[in-house]
């Protein structure tokens, strides 16, 4: 009997739940119905959708203050969420938590990342990092430009203009840098994490390796071949995922005598912050990491 009670207990508990989250739901689209809200999964999703929507939606980054590697659910993101009729993600498994939330609560999917140019490695690993690369971050835009206009075709041109100068200003950058990196692409380099891989690719530079592919460390016999490879190259600089300089980073820059250089992956930062300060200080720490690289 006791047994019992007990389970009908946790039966009552479960399904009282449920009724809760559901009440929630209905009550937020009835609440937000006439309001522009969309949401972004993760930080650099919110940074390029700032960049279209400028004042015209509320923009809500679900996950706000969570590393995109580190999501833990709370409540108050199925809160944010449910704000929104529609949501943009990555569409890489980067996000896969945003999209199956949003599939249960039949809120619309925008994947920003799925137009541009895949790079898959030797290992069938296409790398999720779209953001970080200006092929990767022109087709994002455009998919966020035609999706806006279809949200909201009263401001189509708005959305439109935004695009061209954000466009130019991209191509801009774009050209500034092709000229200072083209001073130090030969030089040779580590990184942490294939992050910037598809970037390091549209300038050619001379990429050695990376310490983690696909947030995995390297098989030993691999991470031994990549250890002799960089000192027979004379490799001088690790670039590292800032914030994170791990055990392994730094072990491997005492062996090889490597200068460490923190680049910004863009997997968190403050809501303030814009695209374009965050990219364009990337491209001048990999610039002036491999000029002052004394090799």
């Amino acid at each position: 009997m006791k047994r019992l009670l007990i389970i009908v207990f946790v039966f009552v508990i479960l399904f009282s739940v449920i009724y809760i989250f559901q009440k929630i739901a209905v009550n937020y689209r009835s609440a937000n119905n006439q309001t522009k809200v969309i949401a972004a999964s993760i930080y650099p999703v919110y940074l390029l959708l700032k960049e279209i929507a400028g004042d015209k939606f509320k923009i809500i980054w679900i996950s706000e203050g969570q590393s995109m590697h580190e999501i833990n659910f709370r409540p108050e993101m199925l809160k944010k969420l449910l704000e929104s009729k529609i949501i943009f993600t990555s569409g890489y498994e980067l996000d896969s938590w945003a999209e199956a939330l949003a599939i249960k609560y039949k809120i619309n999917i925008v994947r920003i990342g799925e137009g541009g140019p895949k790079l898959i490695t030797k290992e069938g690993y296409i790398n999720p990092h779209f953001y970080l690369s200006f092929a990767g971050i022109k087709s994002a835009i455009k998919i966020i430009a035609d999706s806006l206009s279809n949200l909201d075709p009263i401001n189509k041109d708005y959305y439109q203009k935004q695009t061209e100068d954000f466009l130019t200003k991209l191509n801009n950058l774009k050209n500034e840098y092709e000229v200072k990196l083209s001073e130090v692409k030969q030089k040779p380099f580590l990184t942490y994490h294939d992050a910037f891989l598809p970037l390091f690719q549209e300038f050619k530079m001379n990429y050695t390796g990376s310490l983690k592919i696909a947030d995995k460390e390297l098989p030993a016999k691999d991470f031994l071949d990549l250890i002799n490879r960089s000192r027979q190259l004379n490799v001088k600089i690790i670039f590292n995922d800032e914030p994170i300089e791990t055990p392994l980073v730094q072990n491997v820059a005492k062996d090889l005598g490597l200068k460490i250089i923190d680049l910004d992956p863009l997997e968190i930062g403050d809501l303030n912050e814009n695209f374009f300060d965050k990219f364009r200080l990337n491209l001048e720490r990999i610039y002036q990491g491999l000029k002052n690289d004394n090799s």
